[in-house]
């Protein structure tokens, strides 16, 4: 019985499935997404279309547009209003070419405009393009919005705009993924030097909307950094310290950025500057045996490190693993029998 049981419950299975695939078979077949920069029309929707499609800034937008006229060689996205086509203008043509869609400015009244705001496409979107003809067409509006980034540059450079930090990001992510690791240290050091007093990381995650994945970047090229000299370093790690006091002690880059840090420092020849900066903020990240394994780390290769620093060392490590429980525990009882080790060897050899 039970063998004819089964043998019935496999035939219904197998007439259930047959259904079911006639089903399927007989759906339309699905449509493939066409990629958004391929189905940009740059005549009729301008630089302001493509930037609907990607949902991205318009900022942005004028970047890629730039690319796709140059690299994807689409001689249509030329006729748009791309950043290098209004730069190649004079000053006098960009008045002239705003006079002609409702907007009259002069330089005191632009710097005016610029030193009460932070972008110049914050700028032409509050205050020009109000003024505009009613029948202002796309390009138009990427002319006005170009206008008033070219002319921030020209005439209020002082003035921090969002869109100067917002290429200046780019530059350093730029130079990072194509292996330039010093100029892209370099980079983002001038990016938190422009930023600093005018913001900080908030004013980094407005102008990019990647305040986090700076402090991420940073963390990434000072752990490692081929080609940078010392002073580049140096001036690295200075920058990453100020980025980090920024950052909440439970952000993603918080731990990493510590840990950076104390090998950046071993690698400038100083491990014991390295290792009491770890032993200074890891009681007061207890969940966070990673600190004091690295300072127990660096201990351990550096062949003339002194016993006082190694009896701190485990006085921290014992008081913190005292105070964990279950595999946090695990690991800190893990280094600290490597430290022991260490330890004992180093004082059998003396």
């Amino acid at each position: 019985m039970a063998k004819k049981d089964a043998a019935k419950r496999a035939a219904k299975k197998h007439l259930k499935e047959k259904k079911r695939q006639k089903k399927l078979d007989a759906r339309p077949p699905k449509r493939v997404q066409e990629d958004p920069v391929d189905a940009w029309r740059p005549v009729v929707e301008g630089i302001e279309g493509l930037a609907h499609r990607l949902d991205v800034g318009s900022h942005d937008a004028a970047h890629l547009a730039e690319l796709v006229a140059t690299h994807g060689r689409r001689a249509e996205a030329t006729k748009t209003w791309l950043p290098s086509r209004v730069r190649a203008l004079t000053d006098d043509e960009i008045l002239v070419g705003l006079a002609t869609r409702g907007i009259v400015t002069d330089k005191p009244s632009f710097v005016a405009l610029a030193e009460a705001r932070e972008g110049a496409r914050d700028l032409a979107i509050e205050v020009w393009k109000p003024s505009m003809h009613d029948d202002a067409s796309p390009h138009d509006r990427d002319f006005v919005a170009e206008a008033a980034v070219t002319l921030w540059e020209r005439w209020a450079p002082d003035h921090l705009s969002d869109e100067t930090l917002h290429d200046l990001l780019r530059t350093g992510f730029d130079h990072s993924e194509d292996g330039r690791l010093p100029d892209a240290l370099e980079t983002l050091c001038t990016v938190w030097d422009r930023a600093r007093g005018n913001g900080g990381l908030a004013r980094i995650a407005r102008a990019d909307g990647r305040g986090e994945h700076f402090a991420a970047e940073l963390v990434t090229l000072l752990d490692g950094p081929e080609g940078a000299t010392d002073a580049q370093i140096e001036r690295g790690l200075a920058t990453l310290r100020e980025v980090r006091a920024e950052l909440p002690a439970d952000a993603e880059t918080y731990v990493p950025s510590l840990l950076a840090e104390a090998r950046t420092l071993e690698a400038l020849g100083r491990p014991e500057e390295g290792i009491r900066a770890l032993l200074a903020v890891a009681p007061g990240l207890p969940m966070e045996p990673d600190l004091l394994g690295e300072a127990t780390e660096i201990y351990g290769v550096w062949s003339d490190a002194p016993a006082e620093l190694g009896e701190e060392l485990r006085a921290v490590l014992t008081t913190v693993r005292d105070a964990a429980e279950g595999p946090v525990r695990e690991v800190y009882d893990n280094d600290l029998g490597r430290l022991e080790e260490l330890l004992a060897k180093r004082a059998s050899a003396s």
